[in-house]
């Protein structure tokens, strides 16, 4: 498991009674490492595709040329395209159009998809993506597995992945992206996602960036940022958010500048 997966990962690993085992964030060489005295059993892999804190973007071809390569008897890879799904891609369809990988099953490794509806789709819920037989084993171990989804939840997602097939969205959000990073680089705030197409930023807490104090003054502006402790296992202090879509206009970026700017003006530094 990559060290800044959701811990809801490892809860379920060790519900099933299964011996967890870490590798560096995003590094397929520490994954590979961990292959090497894995020796000849059954693995599983269990990964976000995008890290929604570091903006890091799973290295799921060399962690797949890893298994390949590895003397383990099977593997199962499990993908969490929760924060990937509308953004990654050529056309928003993910880690594996990004890239251009067919999670199709090979000789020894069966691939399993989850995901949210509740981000890109903008309904409410998750998916498991895999084949008949996963799909099977997993409703008779889950209670969860065995409810179903509202009709009104299912068609809202369903409607979300047609307006998704508009190629203008996508472009939209990418141009949004750009104008957010323009923001917050005028105002000083360094150490951002490099990768054009990822539409969070986080900032980091800090003695001359104190997230919580910036959080404030954003909510009494009008402007929403999630203030997020405790993500993942390795998350030492609170994280402050910002989340970029399609629909946000200039007026918007334009009030959150005057926001950031007036949360800076409270601060030593931001830089």
């Amino acid at each position: 498991m990559d060290f800044q997966s959701h811990p809801s990962f490892a809860a379920n690993i060790k519900s099933q009674g299964a011996c967890t085992r870490t590798y560096d964030h995003g590094d397929a060489t520490s994954f590979h490492h961990h292959l090497e005295n894995a020796g000849d059993l059954t693995i599983g892999l269990f990964t976000d595709s995008l890290f929604p804190l570091s903006g890091c973007i799973a290295p799921l071809p060399q962690s797949l040329d890893a298994l390949r390569i590895s003397n383990v008897k099977s593997s199962i890879v499990v993908i969490d395209e929760a924060h990937s799904l509308g953004v990654l891609g050529p056309t928003g369809g993910g880690i594996f159009e990004h890239f251009g990988i067919k999670p199709t099953n090979e000789n020894r490794i069966e691939f399993v998809i989850t995901g949210s509806m509740a981000k890109a789709l903008g309904s409410h819920g998750g998916y498991i993506a895999g084949s008949a037989e996963r799909i099977q084993l997993i409703r008779e171990r889950s209670t969860i597995a065995r409810g179903f989804l509202p009709p009104s939840c299912a068609h809202a997602a369903y409607a979300g992945l047609e307006l998704l097939k508009d190629p203008a969205r996508l472009a939209g959000l990418r141009g949004n992206i750009r104008k957010m990073r323009d923001v917050l680089e005028s105002l000083g705030f360094s150490g951002l996602t490099a990768d054009p197409s990822i539409p969070f930023f986080c900032i980091e807490d800090s003695p001359t960036r104190p997230v919580a104090a910036i959080h404030g003054t954003l909510m009494r502006e009008g402007v929403y940022a999630a203030l997020i402790s405790g993500y993942s296992a390795t998350q030492s202090g609170a994280i402050l958010r910002l989340v970029v879509n399609h629909d946000h206009t200039d007026e918007d970026f334009a009030i959150l500048n005057r926001a950031l700017a007036k949360a800076a003006k409270s601060q030593p530094s931001l830089t």
